[in-house]
């Protein structure tokens, strides 16, 4: 009897075609996966260098994705207390939270502040040839 081997959503040949690192690749990758997925999976693997350029550059956004990467760091961080290859990293994970922390406080002040409020539909619009 032949064990098959663990195949993961990474391995897939869609994932494979789809490495790269251009704006077009990471909608794909996020319509295929989602962000919360791929930000497991780097930092499964510790790779909070590939994390932290995600943030820098925009890629994770939503408040929902800003939350679960700070608690899986939190987490990560408790972790490091126990886990020898974690240790390694703490400093690494404690950056990458304040830097979660400062996004997320950034999006709560946008959301605090008062939008201005658009212009009744009703109100007559000036004409631009009045002059002439």
């Amino acid at each position: 009897m032949q064990t098959q081997s663990r195949r993961r959503a990474v391995d897939s040949s869609a994932a494979l075609q789809l490495q790269g690192n251009t704006r077009d690749d990471w909608s794909k990758i996020v319509r295929l996966y989602g962000v919360q997925f791929i930000i497991r999976i780097h930092l499964r693997k510790c790779e909070f260098r590939q994390v932290r350029l995600m943030l820098q550059e925009k890629r994770v956004v939503a408040e929902a994705d800003l939350l679960f990467l700070a608690s899986a760091l939190q987490r990560m961080e408790e972790q490091s207390l126990v886990e020898e290859e974690l240790k390694m990293h703490v400093d690494s994970i404690q950056e990458l939270r304040r830097l979660v922390d400062v996004r997320l406080q950034v999006r709560s002040q946008q959301a605090e502040q008062p939008r201005p409020m658009a212009e009744p539909a009703n109100k007559p619009h000036e004409d631009p040839y009045a002059g002439f």
